[in-house]
């Protein structure tokens, strides 16, 4: 049976039709397009999931064409991000059921729109008939848009972050040693550990995601002792030859979270001319991403008596990228002072 439109409109979810994003191709807001449609007796027709899927989003000023030139839409809602602005939500009202009312009020046809343009869109709708013409909202009949306004993305840097840090968590770890005397073995536990925790976080929107790059993700890298309690490692060096220090990065988000980092090593010196073993239960329990909404990295000193750490090892290429609540972003390069005793945040662009 054919069909056609008795009442086409298209809407934002504020209550003047306007909307704002930021232009990053990632946050969206939804449009809302509206129809009614009759048959040939001029009956109420309920268009099937197929009509409703054929309608599009068109320029307003150009209707040939669907929605384009740096603007898009989808079904599909992006959940990570936020869909309105502090500006506009305030506007928002109840949206209509997406399904039609039995009392024949518009069935609903919802898109999310993004943008890479920093500029202002005038947006329509459109819907192809049962017998192959076009309907859209700027002609005589129907006649509606939204405004959509891309505004020009945060793009992060250190000048609009915060990085502090806390001296978190100290104790103490089991060592054994072999007596230069007689070989016989000992064990003391007063070899000591420190934790300081880095945080990175946003001055603008605060962040809901991030990546890291540029680590050992299992603990296992060559280079450096085979541990699994390392996984998460980017340096590891004991500048002085005793005192080991290691710089972790974490996965993002989760709350606070305890791990076991460090390692177990095992290593030989010679006393009195003597070779005599040596055993560091270097691996404490430290929490880390305490603080919500920020990225956490680690530095780790742990304090020897005795040179046992081998080699030095880095990746000099970590890092992480950074999304705030709107899909804006920022690049990040995550390195060490020069006597690894402290954790150093640098812009990556």
């Amino acid at each position: 049976m054919g069909w056609s439109v008795s009442f086409l409109r298209v809407n934002t979810s504020t209550s003047d039709d306007k909307d704002s994003l930021y232009a990053n191709g990632i946050m969206q807001v939804p449009v809302i397009v509206s129809i009614k449609a009759i048959d040939e007796n001029r009956d109420p027709y309920t268009l099937s999931d197929s009509d409703l899927n054929s309608i599009e989003l068109i320029d307003y000023n150009d209707t040939g064409k669907r929605l384009s030139d740096g603007w898009s839409y989808t079904e599909t809602v992006n959940t990570t991000y936020s869909n309105s602005l502090p500006a506009r939500a305030a506007l928002q009202f109840t949206q209509v059921s997406l399904k039609q009312e039995a009392d024949g009020s518009p069935q609903i046809k919802k898109y999310m729109v993004s943008t890479t343009k920093v500029e202002s869109k005038k947006i329509g709708a459109r819907i192809k008939l049962s017998d192959g013409t076009w309907v859209n909202t700027h002609s005589s009949d129907y006649d509606s848009y939204v405004t959509l306004e891309g505004k020009t993305p945060v793009k992060y840097t250190l000048d609009n972050v915060k990085v502090e840090y806390e001296e978190t968590a100290n104790g103490t770890y089991k060592f054994e040693w072999q007596s230069a005397w007689d070989l016989s073995w000992g064990t003391n536990n007063d070899n000591k550990w420190h934790q300081r925790n880095y945080y990175v976080s946003s001055q603008v929107h605060k962040f809901v995601n991030a990546t890291r790059h540029g680590y050992d993700s299992t603990g296992n890298a060559s280079g450096h002792p085979s541990d699994s309690r390392l996984a998460g490692l980017y340096a590891y060096c004991a500048p002085d030859n005793k005192n080991l220090k290691l710089s972790f990065i974490w996965d993002y988000g989760g709350g606070t979270t305890t791990k076991t980092a460090g390692l177990y090593k095992e290593g030989t010196i010679v006393d009195w001319g003597v070779d005599c073993k040596r055993r560091a239960h270097a691996y404490p329990d430290i929490k880390v991403n305490q603080k919500s909404n920020a990225v956490c990295l680690t530095r780790l000193a742990i304090d020897c008596p005795d040179e046992i750490w081998g080699s030095k090892w880095s990746n000099d290429n970590c890092g992480f990228q950074v999304w705030d609540e709107y899909g804006n972003t920022g690049k990040f390069a995550a390195g060490f002072s020069d006597d690894h005793d402290a954790v150093t945040i640098k812009s990556d662009s």
